[in-house]
């Protein structure tokens, strides 16, 4: 099992974060929308989360996988372009960049 090949396998389109003094957890999971029909128009809401894994990890940890996830995002740009900003996603959650 050194080289991970037994290790699961998880995508997920969601991720719940829980904070302590003490540590951090990450709840990766699907959710899946609902979509709502006004007049001549779909809506998509955000539907049932169902968490598939959840990672613990001290603040410290958090704020290191922090900057390598940044480091490779940015890397990621470099090589293959922007990432275009989901910017219903960002609203819908308040958050700016």
């Amino acid at each position: 099992m050194a080289d991970g090949a037994d290790l699961p396998e998880y995508y997920t389109n969601s991720v719940r974060i829980a904070i302590s003094p003490f540590d951090l957890l990450l709840e990766i999971g699907i959710e899946t929308p609902n979509f709502t029909v006004e007049g001549e128009n779909i809506k998509v809401v955000p539907g049932a989360f169902r968490p598939t894994a959840r990672l613990r990890m001290s603040p410290q940890e958090a704020l290191i996988l922090n900057m390598i996830l940044t480091g490779t995002l940015q890397e990621y740009e470099k090589q293959f372009g922007k990432i275009p900003e989901p910017t219903q996603a960002l609203a819908q959650m308040g958050l700016k960049r």
